[in-house]
C-alpha cells in the first residue's frame, strides 16, 4: 500500500491499530466505511489516537480479506 498503512500485529488476541496517512479524521473515515463499504471498524480518537483504525481480526480468513479489500477501497477514495 505504498506506506499508507503502519501496523504492528498483536502478540495474543484478535485486536490491531493501524495508523493511517490520509488527510481525514478516524471518525469521518470509520462512518465511510460503515456506511458505504458495510465494514465497522473503531476510529482511533475515540482513544485519544485519530489517524489510527482498530480493526479485529478473528474473523474467518475470507471475511477478513474481504474487509482489507474495502478499507483498501475506500482509502483509494480519500487519498
Amino acid at each position: 500500500q505504498g506506506g499508507r498503512f503502519r501496523y504492528q500485529l498483536p502478540d495474543a488476541g484478535a485486536i490491531c491499530y493501524m495508523r493511517y496517512e490520509a488527510a481525514i479524521n478516524s471518525t469521518a473515515f470509520a462512518e465511510k466505511m460503515r456506511t458505504e463499504k458495510s465494514v465497522l471498524v473503531v476510529p482511533g480518537d475515540h482513544f485519544g489516537m485519530d489517524s489510527f483504525l482498530r480493526l479485529g481480526t478473528g474473523n474467518p480468513q475470507d471475511e477478513l480479506l474481504e474487509a482489507l479489500r474495502r478499507i483498501r477501497e475506500a482509502f483509494d477514495e480519500v487519498s
